[in-house]
Order: structure tokens, then C-alpha cells, then sequence
């Protein structure tokens, strides 16, 4: 199971609950309810970043990317997406969400999506906390 170096493995089960968060906001986004979306999305996202999960946190990115499309907010999706690559280190094919998002986010913004997907952090591994900050300001307002 991946987890962020120097930190302790996640506790057994700790990576669940962001997941029922997730389920619940995929729903809220898909019925429009963005407001009951974004609460879930924090929630998850809170909880992902204590539960130090890579693969949960870069899930999570992902619905907050989705959320920041549905937002028309195309560069903030960019940039989420990028940070869920960089989390997971390297694409989840298993799951379509990132593609549908990324997607979206390549016809709003053309050839300027390239300028965008891009996530830079001062070490090798994304830190969970520079990720939060990231998420919090599509989930902000």
C-alpha cells in the first residue's frame, strides 16, 4: 500500500472512508448539487491527506478536478490532475474519471492545457499538505 515516505503506513481500513466520502460526491456532482459535492470532496480530502494514502489522495484529486470542470474552471482542473499523477506516480488506467476530467479540461482550454498540467513541489514526492492547499482552492469557492 502506498504512503508518503517518513510517515507511517496508513492504520488498517483508515482509506475507506474517503472512498464513501467520494462515492456520495459523485452522486451530488452528477445531480448538479456542486454545494453537497464540495463538502463530501473536503471530507475526503481531509481525510486522505491524514490517512497518508497516495493512491486514496490522488482518487481524491481527481474528484476535486472534476469539481473544478464542472466549476468552468478548466486551468484549476489542469493543475489537480497533474497533481493526482504526481501522487499516484504515474496513470491509473483502471479508473476513466481522470481521462473524462482530462478531457474536459483539453477542449475547454485547447493547446493551452499543456501550460497548465503541471505540478512542481520542492522534493521528489508530492507532500500531502502542498496538495491539500492545492485542492482547497478549487474547493474554496
Amino acid at each position: 500500500m502506498g504512503h508518503w515516505p517518513g510517515t507511517p503506513p496508513p492504520l488498517r481500513g483508515c482509506s475507506a472512508r474517503p472512498w464513501s466520502c467520494g462515492a456520495a460526491r459523485r452522486w451530488d456532482a452528477a445531480d448538479g448539487e456542486l454545494a453537497a459535492a464540495r463538502t463530501h470532496r473536503t471530507e475526503a480530502l481531509e481525510l486522505a491527506v491524514a490517512c497518508g494514502h497516495a493512491p486514496t489522495l490522488a482518487h481524491v484529486l481527481v474528484g476535486v478536478a472534476d469539481q473544478a470542470v464542472r466549476l468552468d474552471r478548466p486551468r484549476e482542473a489542469a493543475r489537480l490532475l497533474a497533481a493526482a499523477l504526481a501522487v499516484r506516480g504515474g496513470p491509473d488506467h483502471s479508473r476513466p474519471d481522470a481521462a473524462r476530467v482530462e478531457g474536459a479540461a483539453r477542449a475547454a482550454l485547447g493547446d493551452a492545457f499543456e501550460e497548465y498540467a503541471r505540478y512542481e513541489d520542492a522534493g521528489d514526492v508530492p507532500r500531502p499538505a502542498a496538495v491539500r492547499d492545492l485542492a482547497r482552492v478549487t474547493l474554496s469557492g
